[in-house]
């Protein structure tokens, strides 16, 4: 088990038993920066905002057991979001 995967075992529904990644790659897709902004804050420093797209093709596959024992994987793929980071 992972470390990220311990840590998360709290966030997991109360239906599951595990819940893992069998695989876990972001594909070959970079996220691209599509703009960037720069605030000034009195002389303290700067804060620098970043605008970011990414429709990547990951594949991720997640590994389900339930309480009754009946287990069974998912698979993410084609993932895209937007975001400003700042």
């Amino acid at each position: 088990m992972l470390e990220d995967e311990e840590q998360n075992d709290g966030c997991k529904p109360m239906v599951l038993s595990s819940l893992s990644f069998s695989m876990f790659t972001l594909g070959t897709v970079a996220p691209q920066f599509t703009g960037v902004s720069i605030v000034e804050d009195g002389g303290e420093g700067i804060t620098m905002g970043l605008e970011m797209n990414w429709e990547g093709n990951p594949n991720i596959i997640l590994d389900i057991k339930t309480r009754l024992g009946v287990g069974f994987p998912v698979q993410v793929k084609n993932i895209a979001f937007t975001a400003f980071l700042g």
